[in-house]
């Protein structure tokens, strides 16, 4: 058993298009922490679309800087709620 970190990427993480329930909640449900920092943002677009990427980034391990928009539509209703 090796005692280095596990890190994911990109290529073998779970995909945000293809998340459950499960995956919803354990990724996209904000800590307090995180619901502050989103609710600092400017605008209301702009605090959803922080924490849509929060979620990402905690699901797959990585910001998705190149495809942003290719989150589903039901994280996005998940987040929004």
């Amino acid at each position: 058993m090796s005692t280095s970190p596990t890190t994911r990427s990109p290529a073998t993480a779970t995909s945000p298009t293809n998340c459950r329930s499960p995956d919803l909640e354990q990724c996209f449900r904000l800590t307090p922490d995180a619901l502050t920092l989103a609710t600092s943002k400017r605008t209301p677009a702009t605090q959803l679309g922080w924490a849509v990427q929060w979620g990402t980034v905690r699901m797959l391990g990585v910001f998705q800087a190149d495809h942003p928009t290719r989150v589903p539509e039901r994280a996005v209703d998940f987040v929004a709620d």
